[in-house]
Parts: structure tokens; sequence; C-alpha cells
């Protein structure tokens, strides 16, 4: 599922499998995995930059909550790391007919919740039948709608029928952690973010949640019972720093194990350390500036355009990602498979970027040195998030580059759940530098179709009939040879119509204490390996 990064570097295309560590060469094993046998016990304290929204995937929205929802709960299968086929998790095994318009899935018989209680195919069906929920407002939605039903044949084993024949079926069943029926069938859907589950969940994954300190920290523990075997650590605590250079400090001190969030800057001073380890691996995430196209200044797709071409990106990557990023040019990640390698990088130009704007009417008729069209200035606030600082640094630098072509901004910068509440409202009414986690299968959907445009993610109000038929068509396809030209053409005709101006993406930059051992860099999430972190006895927190 995608999500909003609201972390410096933290799930709609992905990174694939090259990790490395420093400087994003891919030159050095960046696991610990080979430290000697794994013993159980001791606590991991992870440093994080804001507290999750809320820990009801269903209704959440921050990638740090799905960080804690992906500990505690599971799912039906999960992502091979080929990143096109599946894993069992609670279905052991499936088969899919032969017309291939139904999967049956066959649950494992020995999972339960955290309160003792089995897990079901009737959980999955009524988890299902939430998420497909438009009161429910579950932000990968869209990838069920080709799934037509979802029935429980028996305690173990459930089918999903499909109205078509696609090659995203096993992942779009699978989207979404598995929820208790139990304890959510007689809430009002309407009302489930602010419900007690969404605050304290029960889940059935690795490790249960303990409790949540409100800007402070969420606290697990190990689930004695988990189906797939306990998890070695006892205790996994995300603690909440909104300062990145506290993190870092706090890393450096020993006070957090993880820092999820590293600035780049200090990622070679910090691997040179004994105590801490660096690990990055191309990420999964991309930065940009979402122009709302409520704004008046923003409306024509010309304006836009000229507004991106006085952007000087490799300057900004230069400054502030030390080898940690790569220019983005459009809205799918180049290593997924629908990725179009002809989209041309939008250029540099401050002078054509004024040609531009002088031929849509700005001028400077006062001689102020800002440009003013019907006696309106172009100026406009662009906001971010606190406790990014390359974020922070890049509005300040995107300010200088604007006031070269006569074009006023004013730096902004609010708390992340402050900041991202007003951009799923579609509040924010100006400009706004953010960041998108992309998921694990081609979809713009979400983000670039009309038929998203009153929901949380399509925050610009971004409208193009041509846009939703190559959608549309790419989403209907049998075959993935069968979507690329249509997933090319949507990418062609969004980075026309620039509703985003795409900056880049960022390789994942960890640091880690060297006392934490197992684990794994991997595109489909850091987290995947937590049940196989483990700490020395001898190195444990006292």
């Amino acid at each position: 599922m995608a999500r909003p990064i609201a972390c410096l570097v933290p799930l709609l295309a992905v990174s694939l499998l090259a990790v490395g560590c420093g400087g994003g060469t891919g030159e050095r094993a960046p696991s610990s995995a080979d430290y000697g046998k794994p013993v159980a016990g001791g606590t991991v304290v992870i440093g994080v930059t804001a507290e999750p929204d809320n820990l009801l995937d269903a209704t959440s929205t921050s990638s740090i909550a799905s960080d804690v929802i992906s500990a505690v709960f599971s799912q039906l299968t999960r992502l091979a790391p080929d990143l096109a086929s599946a894993e069992p998790e609670i279905a052991r095994s499936w088969d899919v007919a032969t017309d291939g318009l139904s999967v049956t899935f066959h649950l494992v018989t020995n999972a339960r919740w955290h309160d003792g209680v089995p897990l079901t195919a009737q959980d999955v069906v009524f988890t299902h039948e939430l998420l497909t929920d438009p009161v429910v407002g579950y932000s990968a939605r869209s990838w069920k709608e080709f799934i037509s039903g979802c029935v429980a044949e028996d305690d173990s084993t459930v089918t999903f029928r499909y109205d078509r024949q696609y090659p995203y079926q096993i992942l779009d069943a699978s989207v979404g952690v598995i929820l208790p029926k139990h304890l959510l069938e007689g809430l009002p859907r309407a009302e489930l973010a602010g419900s007690e589950f969404a605050r304290n969940p029960v889940g059935s994954g690795p490790f249960r949640f303990r409790k949540w300190e409100s800007q402070a920290s969420v606290e697990l523990v190990a689930n004695d019972d988990y189906f797939q075997g306990r998890p070695y650590l006892d205790r996994v605590v995300f603690r909440v720093i909104p300062d990145a250079s506290s993190l870092v400090a706090q890393l450096e001190s020993g006070e957090i194990d993880i820092c999820p969030q590293l600035p780049p800057h200090e990622a070679a001073r910090l691997d040179a350390l004994d105590a801490i380890r660096v690990e990055a691996y191309s990420g999964r995430n991309y930065t940009y500036i979402g122009w709302y196209s409520g704004n008046p200044l923003f409306e024509s797709s010309r304006v836009r355009r000229a507004l991106g071409m006085a952007i000087d990106r490799d300057a900004i990557i230069d400054a502030l990602c030390y080898g940690y990023a790569h220019p983005m040019n459009g809205p799918v990640h180049p290593m997924l498979w629908s990725y179009d390698p002809n989209i041309p990088a939008l250029p540099y130009d401050p002078q054509g970027a004024l040609e531009i704007l002088h031929e849509e009417g700005w001028t400077d008729t006062d001689g102020d040195g800002v440009l003013d069209k019907d006696g309106v200035p172009f100026s406009f606030e662009l906001k971010t998030n606190l406790g990014n600082q390359i974020r922070m640094d890049a509005v300040v630098m995107l300010q200088s580059m604007f006031q070269k072509i006569g074009v006023k901004v004013q730096p902004r910068t609010l708390e992340w759940n402050v900041l991202w509440g007003s951009v799923v409202d579609h509040s924010y009414g100006s400009a706004v530098l953010v960041g998108w986690s992309v998921a694990l299968k081609a979809d713009l959907q979400s983000i670039f179709h009309s038929k998203s445009i009153d929901e949380k993610f399509n925050h610009t109000g971004y409208s193009n009939p041509e846009v939703d038929a190559a959608i549309d068509r790419a989403l209907s396809a049998r075959t993935f040879d069968e979507a690329r030209p249509d997933w090319w053409r949507a990418q062609e005709l969004i980075v026309a119509d620039q509703p985003y101006t795409f900056l880049f993406r960022l390789d994942d930059v960890w640091g880690v204490n060297e006392r934490i051992r197992g684990t794994v860099p991997d595109p489909r999430g850091y987290y995947l390996s937590l049940p196989q972190w483990w700490i020395p006895e001898s190195r444990r927190r006292r």
C-alpha cells in the first residue's frame, strides 16, 4: 500500500534488489546476519520523527504507522523478493482456477489473535469487506476493484473471485493486513480511525502491542505464540524524536539503536565509528513539489512546467544528499517494470521558464522584482515538514531559485501530522514539498486518476481524461506486456501536465548500533526481517 513519507528517508512503483552501503554504490554487504548463533532476549529502540496517525491499517496514512502495523499484524501472503510472485504467510498455499477467475487460499490453522482467539477465513472475508467499503476510505481500495467476491469455504479456506484475469490477482487479494472480525465488526466504520482499537490494536503478528505514549513512544513486545515462531527480541520501542540532529546524537550516545532517517551528510562520519554501521540501499521513495490546482497561480500546466524549469535539481542533490539521491523524472520508479525510460528530464532553464511565464501574462509591471498579473503578485507559500533537514534546506534553496525568475516564495515548516492532515483534506492551498514511498505494484490511480480527485492522495486535484483512460486500460490488461504501453502513455501525459514537479529519489540510509544483529536491508521493507533481529546477551540494555 502506498504511504506518504514523514521521515527523512522512509509504501506507487518500487526500487528493486540493489542493496549496499556507503554512497548508494552497492559495494559493501549491508547485512548483519552473519554474526553467530541468534539468541532470544533484549530491547531495540528505534528513533522516529513523528508518532503514527493511528494503528489501524484500514485508516492510517503514515509510513511510521505502517512500520508498527507490519510488526503487529499478518497478511494473507507477502511479496517475494523477485517482486512478482507471492510467499506464504497466513495462506500456506493457494490454487488458481483453470479460467483464472478465482483463487482459493488454504490458511494455516495455528495462527491466533493476540487475545487468544483463532484467526480464521471469516477474518479474511471481514477484512476484505471492510477494506472495500468506501466509508472506511482505505488508501489501496482501488487495488481490489476487480475482486467480485470473497467467500469462506470453511475456517481455513477462503476463495476470492475476480471480474477478469490479470497479473496482480494474488497481490490485490493480499494487500492490507488481516483484521480481527470479533473485535471490529460492531464498530461504526466511519469512526474506525478514532476508535480504541486504532490506538490499542490486537494483531496476529510477531509482536504484540503494549502501549502508546502520545508524542513519546510506541512499545511492542514479543508474541510468544506467533505461528511462525517467537521473534528473538523481547521488546521493540519506537521513540519519537522530531529533530533530526537529536536523532543522530541519540544514535551516537546509544540512547537509540536504529536511526531510519539518517541524514546523508552524517553517513560517512558515523560509518567510521566502531559502534555504528551504516546500511544504505536503493529506496522506494521520491521527493516532489505538489501544486494545488485550486490555486489560480497553478491552474496552467505551462506555468507549472516553467516553475519546474527554474529548479536546479542537480544542485539540490549535490548540496543536500551526498551521493544518496538520484534525479526523478516522472511518477514511476525507474526500477519497476512499468517505468518508461524515454521520459525526458525537465531541463534546468531559468530563462526559458521566464519566457513561458511572460507568454502566460506574468510580467514585473511595478519593478519590484516580483512578477505580477492583473495586479496579483506571483507569490506563494511552499510548505514542508519539521524534522526533515533535507526538505527544510531544499525549501530555502528553492526560494532562491524561484527568486531568480521573479517568483516570491515564503517557506513554511509544519509538524508532520499537521502538514499531512492539510494535504489529505486538500486544504493546504498552495504548494507542498513532501515525499511518497512507492508501493510494490504499478499503480497511478490513487494519485492521478480523476476518480480519486476527492480522496486522500490526489491532493493536487489533478484530472486528465486521457490519463484516466490510459490507467484504466493498463489496469485491465491481462499481462504485464499488454499493460506496458498504457503505463508509458500515462507517464508521458502526467509529466507533460506537471501536477507534481518531481525532484529526486532517495536511497534508504539507516544508522544501526553494531550490537543489533540480523538486520537485512530489503526494498520490500526494512522491518521485514524484524523477527530475526537479535542482540548478544553481553550487549543488551540493562
